[in-house]
């Protein structure tokens, strides 16, 4: 079986968020339950290894979800969260994803920004706000080599 190039690109934000066996014969696994649905992923237990891919993907969707409520400045636990998106963006720019998920992850959220501002007669904000978090990570970067 042979392991598409997408899924090993995927695999490393796994990695990020997991803990565990990341083992050649675990992401074997992971991608054949991704792709087909067959098998048992372990994602925990007192006797066994969790599949660190698995326990990667299980965080990062609620990650990710908890991003998606600040985003749109829902109510997390009692309290209102109102961190600003461009703030959020910016952050995560800044830190070690990879700027291709984190587009892929927000593509939508953008679009419908986009739109808003749109609607208010100012095209084109969200893409600055992008265009700055992308320029804050590269000060990020330098600032960190130093």
């Amino acid at each position: 079986m042979s392991i598409s190039r997408k899924f090993r690109r995927q695999s490393e934000v796994y990695k990020m968020f997991g803990e565990g066996d990341f083992s050649d014969e675990s992401l074997k696994e992971m991608y054949e339950y991704e792709s087909n649905g067959v098998g048992d992923l372990k994602i925990g237990g007192f006797s066994q290894t969790p599949n660190g891919y698995a326990v990667g993907k299980k965080n990062l969707n609620i990650t990710v979800s908890m991003w998606m409520d600040t985003l749109r400045g829902r109510v997390v636990d009692g309290y209102h969260v109102c961190y600003g998106w461009a703030n959020l963006i910016t952050d995560l720019y800044c830190d070690k994803f990879p700027k291709w998920w984190l587009g892929s992850v927000f593509k939508e959220f953008f679009k419908q920004k986009d739109e808003q501002y749109k609607s208010l007669g100012r095209e084109g904000w969200v893409k600055a706000h992008i265009k700055l978090a992308k320029r804050k990570r590269k000060l990020c970067r330098l600032k960190s080599q130093v």
